[in-house]
């Protein structure tokens, strides 16, 4: 992951990590932010999953859906309906 300031101004970068003006200021005289701070940068610019969790590289959060690196769409209800749909297959078995 790059870990760049991504070119942003440190508002910009100071809003989108919740940290202080400072503390973006110093990352962009540093050229470098933390690597904590750049996976939530990441997230939520690009809605790139593969920065928390390996297992999920190429996953990506947009418009209120989960996309998997096939381009399919999950839905939130989707994903809660998970659990009741494999209880359902267990008791067609």
């Amino acid at each position: 992951m790059d870990n760049s300031t991504y070119g942003l101004p440190a508002w910009q970068l100071a809003a989108l990590s919740g940290t202080h003006i400072d503390t973006a200021r110093r990352w962009k005289r540093a050229g470098q932010i933390p690597r904590q701070a750049a996976a939530l940068i990441s997230i939520r610019l690009h809605g790139e999953l593969g920065t928390i969790d390996p297992e999920f590289e190429g996953f990506i959060i947009r418009r209120g859906s989960i996309w998997t690196p096939e381009n399919a769409e999950i839905r939130p209800g989707e994903l809660r309906a998970i659990p009741y749909r494999s209880q359902q297959i267990r008791e067609l078995d």
